[in-house]
């Protein structure tokens, strides 16, 4: 097949986040024409939209993971998409100081060789975020049961020498949209102009209400309730969702950690995710890439990261009955959130949809 699938909208830095998820093999054999608002792209145009996407949307380590994948087989469509091919691998010259020849080479040569990119001319000139897990799994997904509610399992666990102040910022939500831009588009407090601090804790220790405008497979607009703290030798925080403001999901929960062990940084974060629409759960794997350049963030100033192998997984559960995969109306909701919502905003919890979590699918939470 000589397309590849992109939105119908358009969202330029959507329709390049897209094009190079697709190209770089995100969506595997789940067929894009189920995919509401995908159309087909050929690989030229999808390599050609990626290349030319501000790089603050669809950075370096984008455009290297889709440079990676099709290199496996060797540049496939080389003879019609040559000139994008090196249109993309140019824009991560021009702004890298590499040469695009030698970066084409390499990528065969990592692919082909089985040698980690980062060990390749092109990977030894370029800085450490950029170079991190390409050609790595980060990223675990499984469809898993919350409350009766399907959901996507989305974890990352690594080690990493990035200095243990940097990860630690990493983990504070505050930070995501100026760390994270790809994923996160706004992270507003709500009902007050900060978080509340937890004095008896410590200087470290808040929690608060947020408004996050996130890209998943879609945008999606929730209030999470979130909660931080952090000591000499380990931070975390821990979300739950607390209303849905467009109706998009019915789930979104999980975690951030780090330790210090003083040789390296252990990192862990969760994401479990579910939409009031099925399709979505369906597809819910296609976050990875957007995944991806989010942990990658938690490795600035460090020279080597390397993901736990073999990768964590939760417990095996049943098949979702029908019923419980009914869409949830926002109206309904809302009928039952609003009473309990005074200004400012306080944590309310559905119990019967979303029951208080004890500990995550893979382990315990993290230790203060």
């Amino acid at each position: 097949m000589d397309e590849w699938p992109g939105s119908a909208d358009h969202d330029e830095h959507r329709d390049a986040l897209l094009g190079r998820h697709s190209l770089a093999g995100a969506f595997g054999d789940l067929d894009p024409g189920t995919v509401p608002g995908f159309r087909r792209r050929s690989v030229a145009d999808a390599l050609r939209a990626v290349a030319e996407a501000d790089p603050r949307y669809v950075s370096v380590a984008g455009r290297l993971h889709v440079l990676h994948d099709p290199a496996k087989a060797g540049f496939p469509h080389l003879d019609s998409a040559e000139p994008e091919y090196r249109l993309l691998a140019g824009s991560v010259a021009d702004v890298s100081g590499i040469d695009a020849d030698q970066l084409l080479s390499d990528m065969k040569e990592s692919t082909r060789e089985g040698v980690p990119f980062a060990q390749t001319t092109s990977g030894r000139a370029l800085p450490h975020r950029d170079v991190a897990f390409i050609g790595q799994d980060v990223c675990t997904t499984r469809t898993v049961q919350v409350g009766g509610l399907t959901a996507a399992w989305v974890f990352s666990e690594f080690e990493t020498d990035a200095p243990f102040d940097q990860v630690a910022g990493w983990v504070d939500p505050r930070s995501w949209p100026e760390r994270g831009p790809v994923m996160f588009k706004r992270m507003d407090p709500v009902g007050s102009d900060a978080p509340i601090e937890i004095a008896a804790l410590g200087s470290h220790h808040w929690h608060g209400v947020f408004h996050e405008e996130v890209q998943l497979v879609k945008r999606v607009n929730p209030l999470l309730h979130w909660g931080y703290w952090r000591g000499d030798r380990a931070a975390g925080m821990t979300y739950d969702l607390d209303l849905s403001l467009d109706g998009e999901i019915d789930v979104d929960r999980g975690f951030l950690s780090v330790e210090d062990d003083g040789r390296v940084r252990r990192v862990r974060a969760l994401k479990i995710v579910g939409s009031t629409t099925d399709i979505w759960d369906e597809v819910a794997q296609l976050v990875c890439p957007f995944w991806r350049d989010r942990v990658r963030g938690a490795v600035e100033g460090g020279t080597t990261s390397t993901p736990t192998t073999p990768p964590r997984t939760p417990p095996e559960q049943p098949p979702a009955s029908p019923e419980c995969r009914h869409p949830r109306r926002l109206d309904t909701v809302l009928q039952r959130v609003r009473p309990h919502l005074p200004r400012p905003v306080r944590r309310h919890r559905q119990p019967d949809r979303l029951p208080a979590p004890t500990a995550p699918p893979h382990g315990e939470w993290p230790r203060r």
